[in-house]
């Protein structure tokens, strides 16, 4: 459960605090672009995703070693 907690810990913290700060950096801007729950949610999603692959990849190289090869080299 702790893993859980600590996936959603962080971005529970860090979109109202980049929500904020992104509020008043372009407050003086004269044409603003709107920051919605979308750009949070897409960046959360992106990360997740390349996070998830990248472990696909190695749990996937990791499996395909031969333990053989691995003791013939120490």
């Amino acid at each position: 459960m702790q893993n859980r907690e600590a996936r959603w810990f962080p971005n529970i913290i860090a979109t109202p605090v980049s929500w904020y700060i992104i509020s008043v950096y372009s407050a003086n801007f004269v044409v603003k672009a709107p920051v919605g729950i979308s750009v949070f949610l897409f960046s959360f999603l992106l990360v997740a995703f390349v996070s998830l692959a990248t472990i696909v990849f190695q749990l996937n190289k990791a499996v395909r070693i031969n333990p053989s090869d691995v003791m013939k080299s120490e």
